[in-house]
């Protein structure tokens, strides 16, 4: 009997030798799996977007001013490409912005980095697209309702 103890307390041994080791590996192999999970599922379209409608409804952008700034109409007056440009600042980064509002039967169009907008094929892949419409009022000798369309594409390195 003291043969099959020795050899059972040595299998035991080698089971957990071998055993407890694939364990910690497989709570390794979950955890970095799932962090990288969740860093790729927490991306900033939606903050950068809030962001951006911010920045737009202040008054050195769209933000129609009558003595005191109102950030929820947008003047007509302010809304084109150049102001759009000096509003949001993009830097070095490869991003497109194209802002649309139609109101009252017309369209007008504010761009900044022209050669990025035309390009909705760059959205699939790594790149980052947003597009978000967004009800607003508009100031054009008089307020009117209209629908902002905010495209952003980011190229990713």
């Amino acid at each position: 009997m003291g043969d099959e103890d020795f050899f059972e307390q040595s299998k035991n041994m080698v089971f957990l030798i071998v055993v407890i080791p694939l364990i910690f590996i497989c709570i390794i192999l979950t955890i970095t799996l799932f962090s990288r999970f969740t860093e790729k599922s927490f991306d900033v379209p939606e903050i950068r977007y809030n962001q951006l409608m911010e920045s737009l409804r202040s008054e050195r952008c769209f933000a129609f001013n009558d003595g005191s700034v109102r950030s929820e109409v947008v003047d007509i007056t302010k809304f084109n490409s150049e102001r759009l440009g000096k509003c949001v600042d993009i830097g070095e980064r490869n991003i497109g912005i194209k802002a649309s509002l139609e109101y009252d039967g017309k369209k007008k169009e504010a761009v900044v980095n022209e050669l990025m907008v035309n390009r909705e094929f760059l959205c699939k892949g790594g790149n980052v697209c947003s597009e978000r419409r967004d009800y607003v009022l508009v100031n054009d000798n008089g307020l009117k309702g209209g629908i902002l369309d905010i495209l952003i594409i980011e190229l990713r390195d």
